[in-house]
């Protein structure tokens, strides 16, 4: 079952390549900019995100797409890397239904020249993770040396 989270990062990273979401029932279209500040999803993306779970994601579709969110939010849809962009997708859970991928109709993507769409990036918490790698690598370096030596 796909979450709103999944959902959510789905969102986010499409919103990054400038594909918006279409309010039907309005013709609106939401496409926030910047989508990321600092470590944070932009105030911008939060208030697109709230209008969308006001909604229940009913009636919104992302550009190019056929799925309103509200059926990707169901037990029916999950989110799999694409194959041939990495950003998530779709993929319904019955696999009769094939889709493609909405970067298929933007010419200039994937682009390895340019930086993948992403999630906001908690700083500290990857500074931990490094610290403790490094910590891990250097005990078994001590370890290593001091059985050679002994």
């Amino acid at each position: 079952m796909a979450s709103d989270r999944q959902v959510r990062t789905y969102l986010a990273c499409w919103f990054q390549l400038n594909r918006g979401v279409i309010l039907h029932d309005t013709g609106e279209r939401l496409c926030p900019q910047p989508v990321i500040l600092r470590s944070n999803y932009s105030p911008a993306f939060e208030n697109c995100w709230t209008q969308v779970v006001q909604r229940k994601g009913q009636n919104c579709y992302l550009e190019g797409t056929n799925q309103t969110l509200a059926e990707l939010m169901t037990e029916s849809w999950e989110f799999m890397p694409c194959p041939r962009c990495t950003l998530p997708i779709p993929v319904p859970n019955c696999p009769v239904i094939r889709l493609e991928c909405p970067c298929a109709e933007l010419h200039t993507w994937p682009n390895t020249q340019l930086p993948l769409p992403r999630t906001p990036l908690n700083v500290q918490h990857a500074l931990g993770d490094i610290c403790e790698r490094v910590t891990i690598a250097s005990h078994h370096y001590k370890k290593s040396i001091e059985e050679e030596a002994g």
